[in-house]
């Protein structure tokens, strides 16, 4: 299976691979590049509310 090292390497590479067929085709990379760029470790992914605090109906309960 290989190291992690690896299988982010591996990950990288199929990136900038898929990168440039949708830049051939004149296809939108956005999400690609931006994907890209959280596993180059350039930008941190956004953080986001899991769980119980996220739950839109314990919030109504608790609020009022």
């Amino acid at each position: 299976m290989g190291t992690k090292s690896q299988r982010q390497n591996q990950h990288v590479n199929r990136l900038m691979k898929k990168i440039v067929k949708f830049k051939r085709k004149n296809r939108n990379a956005d999400g690609l590049e931006k994907e890209l760029a959280y596993t180059m470790g350039d930008k941190t992914r956004p953080e986001f509310k899991t769980g119980a605090i996220a739950d839109a109906r314990i919030k109504r309960q608790y609020t009022g």
